[in-house]
């Protein structure tokens, strides 16, 4: 079962993706991360270009991988992207 906290942070990621097509801070011209294939770190994602929602919901669509959420904790890509990234989406 989800918890409030990434039940929210899955929102304001899915928010941030569909806002991205309306020049929103972290819109990306690139594919869409739903049409990525599976396997991608979170180096690989910001070296592309992709914000950190970008990336968290591409994260979730792949059903939270392990290798981007290196100790479990239901927050991904802690090390690759900057801390304040990271609380806009889990404060």
């Amino acid at each position: 079962m989800m918890t409030i906290r990434a039940r929210v942070g899955v929102c304001v990621a899915i928010i941030g993706v569909l806002l991205g097509g309306f020049g929103v801070e972290g819109a990306s011209a690139r594919r869409s991360v739903y049409s990525l294939r599976s396997g991608y770190f979170c180096r690989d994602l910001k070296r592309l270009g992709y914000s950190y929602g970008e990336t968290l919901a591409y994260w979730r669509y792949w059903d939270e991988p392990d290798q981007m959420d290196s100790d479990l904790n239901g927050i991904p890509c802690e090390t690759v992207y900057t801390a304040a990234q990271v609380r806009r989406y889990f404060p």
